[in-house]
Order: C-alpha cells, then sequence, then structure tokens
C-alpha cells in the first residue's frame, strides 16, 4: 500500500511543470526515509501539492510514520565540490 502511493507521488511529482528532481535516502533498516523534491519555482511545488497523489498521502500518512517533517526551501542551487 505504502510503496504504491509513494510512487504515484513520484510520478505525480514528475509530471509537475517545473520539476528538476528527487534525491532519496533509506537508513539501512528502512525505518528512517527521506525524499527531497527539487522544482524550479515555488509556483511549481504549489501545482504539485494539490495533486490527487500528494492530497493522498498527505491524508494517510499517519498509517506510516509517526511524524514527518517538511521543509520548504527557496533561492537554493545546489553545486558540486570537487
Amino acid at each position: 500500500d505504502f510503496e504504491r502511493l509513494d510512487a504515484q507521488i513520484a510520478q505525480s511529482a514528475r509530471a509537475t511543470p517545473g520539476f528538476v528532481g528527487v534525491r532519496m535516502w533509506h537508513s539501512p533498516d528502512g525505518l528512517v526515509r527521506n525524499a527531497v523534491y527539487t522544482w524550479e519555482h515555488l509556483d511549481n511545488l504549489q501545482d504539485f501539492s494539490r495533486s490527487a497523489a500528494h492530497l493522498q498521502g498527505k491524508s494517510e500518512y499517519r498509517r506510516w510514520y509517526h511524524g514527518k517533517q517538511i521543509v520548504v526551501c527557496g533561492g537554493a542551487h545546489p553545486r558540486g565540490g570537487g
């Protein structure tokens, strides 16, 4: 159930105009998950936040998480280093 909805959320994010990318991380024991989605503009993120998959995930997150944290950043431009 979680994996299906998580895949739908990722697909919806990728289909949103302005989508730049996603970085995912799971702890070795699989208990901690992190997904960082990036869009070109805050408006693009707001469009995604109204998607059916996101709204379903938001309404059901207590089934899978003891808590969640959402961080919205603006003006960040990750750069590679050496």
